[in-house]
């Protein structure tokens, strides 16, 4: 049977401008549910009521909605840190024994203002006998017996009975508090957190930062970065083809030097440019042998044994029994022949027989018992060109670099703290070039910097002071005696182009130098 439970409905203002107007629903929706209720006759329940507007600033909102994403994330912690491990309890002091509470009274924590432990000295223990003196009173609310204390406690619920025997009611939350306290979700007390803390809070094993390691491979970085001043685009095929001996008179565009036109240095090859006159080409062509003989046979000929034999202790030649032709010339050069030479070689006059060549700097066959040929000419020349590409022949040079003039380099460096990458390229850089890197060290002296060198700026300070040309000279020593040499312009170029550290390998921290050590140079 339907029933007409609709309830009275007030009507609307005829205006239509009621501040809140009614409004009425079903309150259930489910259709099998309102035909149970349609068969037991039971009156459909309906839900009546006003509705009204409330317009939230967007300030308020944001506030809203940021303090429930912050509830969200406080509430994702579901999992305790660790196990409980709650630090042990400190044995309490020794209190009075406390009476359980009357029937009726809640339980709890006493109020924060409630006596605790011992009575004050003095004072009677329980309730005093009928007429005995009373001692002093204890400081708080007056206590009934066993320890109760009469009125309301603080902040809490009355204590004992309250009318007619039934206890108080409990307190209600003030309007608009939650009516319960909202569930944990963080399932760790403070106590645990303690106990973590406790744990983990230990110093650090802190390792001091002495400097950056100098291996093998950063050795290998700092020749590399070397190599941009000494060997331009294509360091490991670069051929200087005796353009010192060359020179820069008249229309001839070589290298000018004290020895131009007199001395022949022969082929400088490579990321260092090893001289054929000193020797150094010859000590890495025996090398690349080593590092792969077959290889070595197919790029420079049948002829690979007198190549070797030339490059390193020179061959014979009648009339010539010195293996440099630039240390003869330094030998002679202030003799009175030396400047019988000199004079000539200036007017670009000097014969060709009086022209200096080494035992190294000789023309040889191009295959055995064929035409000779100077190494800087010819066949010779693009073999050297060929070798330049082959991987193995490219470590090999820059291997004989580290060995012959980055290692012998380290012991001024540690002397003299040397620690960056530009100032220890620079005075390897120096001892490729045959000048003292005693230089750098002037530089920093001339600037008022202290030595041994104590940060990478004032390193850097001394090389650009050499890279602008204001270090004119410095003082160095001389198979014991104290000279003053005069500072190429090469260097300065040669500074200037370090500075802008082309390879980028100049860049790293400042090295350690008790890594200076060959041990290190694996």
């Amino acid at each position: 049977m339907m029933q007409d439970n609709d309830p009275l409905i007030p009507p609307l203002a005829p205006d239509g401008g009621d501040a809140f107007p009614p409004f009425h629903r079903r309150g259930i929706d489910e259709q099998d549910i309102r035909d149970e209720f349609s068969d037991t006759g039971t009156l459909w329940p309906d839900l009546t009521g006003n509705m009204c507007q409330v317009d939230l600033s967007n300030d308020l909102l944001e506030k809203l909605r940021a303090a429930a994403e912050a509830a969200e994330v406080q509430q994702q912690h579901d999992v305790p840190l660790s196990p409980r491990a709650d630090p042990a309890q400190a044995p309490a002091p020794n209190d009075a024994p406390q009476d359980p509470a009357p029937s009726g009274a809640p339980q709890g924590p006493a109020p924060n203002d409630a006596p605790q432990g011992p009575a004050p000295s003095g004072a009677p223990q329980g309730p005093a006998p009928s007429g005995a003196p009373q001692g002093p009173a204890p400081s708080g609310p007056p206590h009934a017996p066993n320890g109760v204390p009469h009125g309301p406690a603080p902040n809490g619920p009355p204590h004992g009975p309250g009318p007619n025997g039934q206890p108080h009611p409990a307190p209600q939350p003030p309007h608009g508090a939650p009516k319960h306290d909202p569930k944990r979700k963080n399932k760790n007390s403070n106590n645990d957190h303690d106990a973590l803390i406790a744990r983990l809070n230990k110093k650090p094993h802190v390792i001091e930062f002495k400097g950056a390691e100098l291996d093998h491979n950063e050795r290998l970085k700092i020749i590399a970065a070397v190599a941009m001043c000494e060997s331009g685009s294509d360091p490991f095929a670069a051929e200087n083809k005796d353009q010192e001996f060359v020179g820069r008179h008249g229309t001839h565009k070589g290298i000018e030097t004290s020895y131009s036109r007199i001395v022949h240095i022969g082929l400088s090859y490579g990321v260092i440019q090893f001289t054929q006159d000193g020797g150094p080409l010859g000590g890495v062509l025996t090398k690349c042998n080593q590092k792969n003989h077959q290889k070595f046979v197919e790029t420079f000929g049948d002829n690979w044994q007198e190549l070797l034999t030339l490059t390193t202790t020179g061959i014979d030649v009648p009339g010539v029994n010195y293996a440099s032709g630039l240390e003869h010339w330094h030998a002679i050069s202030g003799t009175k022949d030396g400047k019988a030479i000199a004079k000539d070689a200036a007017k670009d006059s000097l014969p060709v027989g009086s022209e200096i060549r080494g035992k190294r700097v000789q023309p040889i066959a191009i295959t055995v018992g064929g035409a000779k040929q100077d190494l800087w000419e010819g066949t010779w020349a693009q073999r050297f060109k060929d070798a330049g590409k082959v991987t193995d022949f490219q470590e090999a040079q820059l291997e004989y670099a580290v060995d012959q003039y980055l290692n012998p380099t380290l012991s001024f460096c540690k002397t003299n703290n040397i620690r960056s990458g530009l100032a220890l390229a620079f005075a390897v850089a120096c001892r490729v070039r045959g000048v003292n890197p005693q230089l750098l060290v002037e530089a920093a002296k001339n600037k008022k910097l202290k030595v041994p060198f104590e940060s990478e700026a004032d390193e850097r300070a001394a090389v650009e002071s050499i890279s602008k040309n204001e270090v004119k000279s410095y003082q160095t020593t001389v198979k014991g005696k104290a000279k003053t040499v005069k500072v190429a312009k090469e260097e300065s170029v040669r500074a200037g182009r370090l500075m802008k550290d082309e390879t980028g390998f100049l860049a790293e921290d400042m090295y350690w130098t008790d890594s200076y050590e060959s041990s290190y140079d694996k």
